[in-house]
């Protein structure tokens, strides 16, 4: 049933929505990631300490398994033309990731324990002002799925991809690889926020980099054969060939299904999630906004394509593999080298794949607390619920990841028909406060510091 809903319904919806309100967007925000790069890029400098903290948080929620499972599943499952699908998602979505972290930031409220915000917050808030009953219902089935989602694409499916690896290259049992993630995401969730991201801000920066360097040392040595690559990955992007023909074989065709949902999945654009780990910034809204449209760009325009390239460019070799897209890539990766050094690869690949995992799922353990406390039930405790999240990071070492990629898609899906419509919904108070940042941007260091009605 899911699957069906997924492949006909959702499969649909959710690209043709995304892109054609990311495109919306960038008309009305007068495509500023391009006409304001220089304002952008200073901006940066302008950020402190808790707003790259904010950016390392949803960072570690984007850069899962992601970018190595869920991009070699686009491949093999929707062929090259995913990837082209990818960039487009990309290119798009970066807006929408934008204009969601900034309503986050402006509908923030603030309490001892400090803000708490998100999706949740700014669906009711803007909600309530007409329809009261209808926004705390929105918001509430939004907080639930986003649960459901942390559960299955969080604590199952990160660990189900390190276990995995751990089995291939180490030899162990799944419920080594499951013990160890579930133990300490369990210590983790504990402590918080605080300790989340304490520990996001050191491994973000550390596995991004490191990744990126090996992926290049895979790529670099076989540039003589990315134009053919290219050259697929357009051929496969407008391919109708899987499905029936015309406009509605298009969208039906895998190609820009699994491109498009794969990248949602990775950079979580547009799905109404990481504005959680932005809300504790103590920057200007705008320019938090801004750290989400670098976020994308890294999580996907950058380190999604180092691994669709390492992929294609040994693809070949690699069809067997296509039910084992984390066997897949550590292939793609450890059979770049010599044997002398493949096994010393292949230990290294596990180690990245600990880490995105690690880190992903300790970040959606943040997510899933905040909505449960949204949520108009009891609150758990925070041990109760890093025992519960524990116990579910345990079990998805032996879950099927088929069963968890369809959950994940349905969560995802329907959480992001319902933000792309709130987005839709403050598209003027979205235009206002952007054309107004633009404006004064000058005294930008002076200007609208009490940029919410709580801080």
């Amino acid at each position: 049933m899911l699957e069906f809903i997924n492949k006909y319904l959702l499969g649909t919806a959710v690209p043709v929505s995304l892109t054609l309100t990311g495109v919306y967007f960038l008309f009305k925000l007068k495509f500023f990631p391009v006409t304001r790069f220089p304002t952008v890029v200073r901006s940066f400098k302008r950020n402190g300490k808790s707003s790259f903290g904010a950016l390392a948080l949803s960072l570690a929620g984007t850069l899962g398994v992601g970018n190595m499972v869920g991009v070699a599943s686009a491949i093999f499952s929707g062929g090259f033309g995913a990837v082209f699908w990818m960039w487009v998602s990309a290119a798009v979505a970066s807006v929408l990731k934008y204009a969601e972290i900034l309503l986050a930031m402006r509908h923030r409220t603030c309490s001892s324990e400090g803000f708490k915000g998100g999706a949740p917050y700014y669906i009711k808030s803007v909600l309530s002002k007409k329809f009261p009953a209808a926004g705390a219902a929105v918001a509430s089935l939004f907080a639930l799925l986003c649960v459901i989602n942390c559960f299955s694409m969080g604590a199952v499916m990160q660990t189900h991809a390190v276990s995995g690896a751990f089995e291939l290259v180490f030899d162990a049992k799944k419920a080594v690889g499951g013990g160890i993630v579930a133990v300490l995401v369990a210590f983790v969730a504990v402590g918080g926020a605080k300790r989340i991201t304490r520990l996001t801000s050191a491994m973000v920066p550390f596995m991004s980099l490191f990744y990126l360097l090996i992926s290049l040392a895979v790529i670099i040595p076989r540039a003589e054969l990315l134009p053919e690559v290219f050259g697929r990955i357009f051929e496969s992007a407008f391919s109708f060939e899987s499905a029936a023909g015309g406009v509605g074989g298009f969208l039906l065709s895998r190609s820009l299904r699994f491109g498009v949902m794969r990248g949602l999945f990775s950079n979580e654009a547009g799905c109404g999630t990481s504005p959680t780990a932005h809300i504790s910034s103590d920057s200007h809204p705008c320019e938090q906004g801004f750290m989400g449209i670098l976020e994308v760009f890294i999580d996907t325009v950058l380190l999604c394509s180092m691994t669709a390239f390492a992929v294609m460019l040994r693809y070949d070799s690699l069809t067997s593999l296509a039910e084992k897209p984390m066997q897949a890539v550590i292939s793609a990766y450890s059979g770049a080298f010599s044997p002398a050094f493949g096994d010393f690869v292949e230990v290294m690949m596990a180690f990245m794949v600990f880490c995105f995992g690690f880190a992903a799922v300790s970040c959606l353990a943040h997510y899933a607390f905040e909505c449960l406390k949204f949520l108009p039930v009891k609150r758990p405790s925070r041990r109760i619920f890093a025992l519960a999240y524990g116990t579910a990071a345990f079990a998805g070492a032996f879950v099927s990841s088929e069963a968890a990629w369809a959950v994940s898609d349905a969560t995802v899906g329907v959480m992001t028909l319902i933000n792309l419509a709130i987005l839709l919904f403050c598209r003027n108070e979205i235009g206002r406060e952007t054309a107004l940042y633009f404006d004064k941007k000058k005294n930008i260091s002076d200007f609208d510091k009490k940029f919410t009605k709580y801080s």
